[in-house]
């Protein structure tokens, strides 16, 4: 390919850039792997440390699925119009009280559901796809009573008759606890973050590109701290540099490399959701094409 072909084609196309804390969308994307998907350094503390009650501050440990246009979500769902059904005959094989929803899909069509992390704040028991009443192919959602381990993603195809299934067991009302979820046709792949550090209110944060495998490090850790010299901002399992505390501090940049992930884009509206990690909510940029 000569240079004014090359100019010609990506004359045509753009690379605008998305950022948000935990999910970014887009729309108007051509089918392709994305020019660039960056993961950015988080850390938080499960309360406030003291020397004499310590608390280990966590990072961005996060996975990160790519996916496509809302079916069912959090823009086109809520308690109020979701037509929840109650159980009446054992419908689906089981004794519990639930309620559920059907939904009229694509017959033979592989669908995805992304459940975020920590999206559902209230609520017990579990929610999950089936496409049959008998319920032989069915899809967990969500298994636990505990709001920080919400986070799922998976997929079901659907059989001849396109129908889903969205059954709630152990509820006999409408609760938020499918309030909020996506179902997708489309599957982009995910990419994890290898650890992604920051010092909460300073400029020092890591970041990686999943698309190219490059980061750079801003911070770094002692695992006991003996003491060491730190002159930046720092966070610390103890709120000080105190004798075997865990600190994270600020360094001068740093390359790195890890394996990328390479999440690809569809046609038309996009996503990448954070589905999992140690700190919800981390901040992603990402630069996806479009026609100019």
């Amino acid at each position: 390919m000569n240079r004014d072909l090359h100019h010609t084609m990506t004359a045509q196309y753009a690379a605008p850039k998305v950022s948000g804390n935990g999910v970014v969308r887009w729309d108007g994307g051509v089918k392709c792997v994305l020019p660039s998907v960056k993961l950015c350094g988080a850390a938080a503390q499960d309360g406030t440390p003291t020397p004499d009650a310590p608390v280990m501050p966590v990072c961005n440990d996060g996975v990160f699925q790519a996916h496509g246009d809302t079916i069912l979500g959090t823009t086109k769902l809520n308690t109020l119009d979701f037509g929840w059904r109650k159980n009446t005959d054992n419908e689906f094989g089981m004794t519990d009280a639930y309620s559920y929803y059907e939904i009229q899909a694509k017959p033979n069509t592989t669908y995805c559901f992304i459940a975020p992390y920590g999206v559902f704040g209230q609520s017990e028991g579990f929610t999950f796809l089936c496409n049959n009443r008998a319920g032989s192919n069915r899809a967990p959602i969500y298994r636990s009573s505990k709001p920080e381990q919400c986070h799922t993603f998976g997929k079901i195809m659907t059989d001849d008759t396109g129908v889903l299934y969205i059954v709630s067991t152990g509820f006999t009302s409408t609760l938020n606890v499918t309030r909020a979820f996506w179902l997708t046709e489309w599957d982009g792949g995910q990419a994890a973050a290898p650890e992604l550090w920051a010092v909460p209110g300073t400029e020092y944060m890591d970041e990686w590109d999943a698309q190219t495998g490059r980061g750079v490090r801003r911070c770094a850790v002692i695992g006991s701290y003996s003491g060491e010299q730190i002159t930046t901002p720092y966070i610390s399992s103890t709120g000080e540099l105190s004798e075997g505390a865990m600190v994270v501090y600020g360094i001068p940049d740093k390359p790195f490399a890890a394996e990328p992930a390479r999440l690809v884009q569809p046609n038309g509206p996009g996503q990448i959701t954070q589905v999992s990690g140690a700190v919800p909510g981390c901040p992603i940029e990402a630069a996806y094409l479009t026609h100019s």
